[in-house]
Parts: structure tokens; sequence; C-alpha cells
């Protein structure tokens, strides 16, 4: 009988005999447990605390806990369908838009949820990016950019000490380092050939350079491609411009403030409008020699059913290119040396004001004073 009472009766029982005088006799009385047994549940509580006679409260508490468990397990399907419903949601987002268009949105939603770390994770935009803000450059370096870019220019064979031996004749402070790191920003690399053999993963299956034994005799037989450094106001842009090698017609060009590969593709495709060429040459830079740019090519070329041949300069001989390096030479002293720019749009007014004036009203030496517009319109 007594192993059957609730361990929550017992507990009251207890207690009462602790509180009350005489506890044990009288309970017994009324109860009809046996005094040895009030007894050693006493003893029981005394040694092991209440727990031991809990049995029907810990029923309870087990059901509780069974319950959270399936909700717990619901909740967290539910979290998991969710997780990639959000993360198809960032990858789609990913596509339709850049960095800092997603950086605008977090900004908006934040604004009015208040949870920025969220939509971050969302967008999947770092928290680093999202508050990193670009550090201005100073006017000693953009005066020394512009003063290396002109060397440069003038010398294109010099490499990176006399490049600094000539800097420092007007800012002798100049560490050599530092003109080092201002080269590979601006993509600044002599025109002669160097022992130094590109890293293995950089290797890329050797295409030939096949102008020199082309007689190129009319237009978009062959195209030439080539990106250079721009200074403006305080910072800098980079140009790619294509060129038609025989008529020397510009057929297309694009600028940015990043030398990546949809900067040569934009130009590329910015070139279509006057056709298709046999050969497109360019050097062996990243941006030409990457996966993006030959895939482009080789969809460009299945979609019009004409083959496109590329060309490639040989290493380090920049007289493969030199329809390229002539035009941005007269370019920078002709065009953009001549006054300041402080925004892009300026700069994009005046580069493609030039390409018109350089295409359809100035004459060249080696198309007997004819324009490229002409020549490419009359030998197309």
């Amino acid at each position: 009988m007594c192993a059957n009472i609730d361990g929550y009766i017992k507990l009251k029982i207890v207690n009462r005999i602790i509180n009350e005088d005489g506890g044990v006799s009288k309970l017994s009385r009324e109860t009809g447990i046996p005094v040895r047994t009030l007894e050693n549940w006493v003893r029981a509580l005394r040694e092991n605390m209440p727990h031991v006679f809990r049995k029907g409260l810990l029923r309870k508490e087990k059901e509780k806990i069974t319950l959270l468990r399936s909700e717990n397990s619901q909740l967290k399907q539910e979290n998991d369908i969710l997780r990639e419903q959000m993360q198809q949601l960032s990858f789609a987002v990913q596509k339709l838009t850049s960095i800092d268009k997603r950086k605008e949105l977090i900004v908006q939603h934040a604004d009015q949820t208040g949870s920025l770390a969220s939509w971050a994770r969302i967008y999947d935009v770092p928290m680093s990016t999202l508050y990193y803000k670009p550090v201005e450059q100073q006017s000693d370096e953009l005066q020394i950019k512009r003063l290396m870019d002109r060397i440069h220019l003038e010398h294109i064979t010099w490499g990176m000490t006399k490049i600094w031996q000539a800097v420092q004749a007007t800012y002798p402070e100049v560490p050599r380092h530092l003109i080092q790191r201002y080269m590979e920003e601006m993509h600044l690399q002599p025109a002669c050939q160097t022992s130094k053999p590109l890293p293995r993963y950089f290797r890329h299956a050797a295409i030939p350079y096949r102008i020199r034994k082309n007689k190129l005799s009319k237009a978009n037989q062959a195209w030439a491609a080539d990106l250079t450094y721009i200074p403006i106001g305080r910072s800098f842009l980079y140009l790619a411009v294509v060129i038609d090698w025989f008529s020397r017609f510009v057929v297309g060009w694009a600028l940015s403030d990043t030398a990546d590969h949809n900067l040569v593709i934009a130009a590329l495709q910015d070139s279509l409008q006057w056709g298709i060429p046999e050969i497109l040459n360019n050097d062996q830079g990243s941006v030409y020699m990457g996966k993006e740019y030959a895939a482009n090519i080789n969809s460009i070329s299945q979609n019009s059913g004409h083959i496109i041949l590329r060309s490639v300069n040989g290493k380090g001989a920049w007289r493969d290119n030199i329809v390229m390096e002539r035009w941005f030479r007269s370019l920078k002293y002709e065009c953009l040396y001549q006054q300041e720019y402080d925004d892009l749009w300026s700069i994009f007014h005046a580069i493609r004001q030039y390409v018109l004036d350089y295409n359809c009203k100035r004459p060249h030496n080696s198309l007997q004073q004819q324009t490229p517009y002409a020549v490419f319109i009359s030998s197309h």
C-alpha cells in the first residue's frame, strides 16, 4: 500500500511530521501508515533531499520536456526550410546586383528593422565590407603616379630601379618599395625581356603572335587590344581600347576604376558594332589571358559563325603591340595631359570626343593623310 503512494503526498506527510509535535504517532493513527515507515521517510528526506519523493513531479516535468523537444524539432525543420530559401534568395541577389547595390539594400532594410547583421547574412555581404570606407589617396601619391606614368611613356624599357631613380630627382624621400607598389597598382611593366618565368598556376596554353606572318590589307583583318592607367583628380582609372590594325580605327573602348576582366570584355563587346575580326591580338596581361576573356571570345565566334584567331605579344616584345602603345601616347599627350580632370564624367566625355576626332578628323601619316574612319569604311 505504501509503495503506491505518490511522492508528492509523501513529501507533504513528512513535512507535517517535521512541523508538528508528536507528528509520527499522530499521523500513523490518522493515515494507517506504520510508524517505522514514516520514520524511514523522514530519514530519507534528511539524507537524500526532497527529490527522492518527487517521482510524480518528475513525471510531469518529463512530459513538458518531451513536448518542448517536439516543438523544438518542428521549429528546427521550419528553420532549415527558411535557411535554404534565404540561400537561394542570396544567390539570386548576387547574380542580379553588385556589391555596392547590396550594401545599399542592407542599409535600407536595417533602417526599418534595426537588424544589420541579419540582412548582411541574407545578402551575403561580410560585416567588414559593410563598414569599410576607402582611404582617400594623398596628393603626393597622385603626383608621384602621374610622374611615373610620364616616365614610363618616355622610357618604356625602364624598370623599377630606373623609374625610382628618376622619381627621386623630384621626390628624394620616396623609398624603393613604394615605387614597386605603385608600379603594381598601375600595371606598369618594362618592355624588355626577363628571365623570371611565370608561376606554374598562371601558365596558359601557348598562343602565337600571328600578325607578323600575315600581311594586313583590309579592315577587320586584325584588331589590337590593350589597357592603360589614367590619373584623375585624387584617384585613377583604367582605359581598355580595341583598334583595327590596318586602318588605325578605334572600334571600341571602355573606362572603369578597376582593371579586371569585365573592363576588357566591355571594350570588346563595344567593338562588335563594327564587325568581327579574323585575328584579335593582346598582351600577356592576366585580364587578357584569363578564362573569362577566352570564354567571351569563344562565345562571339559561336554566335557569329566566324572563328576569331587569338594572337598574343611575345614575352617582353613591346613592338608586337606598337599600334596600341602609340595610340595611348597620343591620347595622353594630346588630350589627357592638357588639363586636370576631377571626375569620371569629365574624363569620359574628353576621351569620347578625342576618339571621335581621332577617327573622323585627325589625318594619319601612315594612311597617306587620310582619317582612320575613311580608310576603315573604304577597305571594309
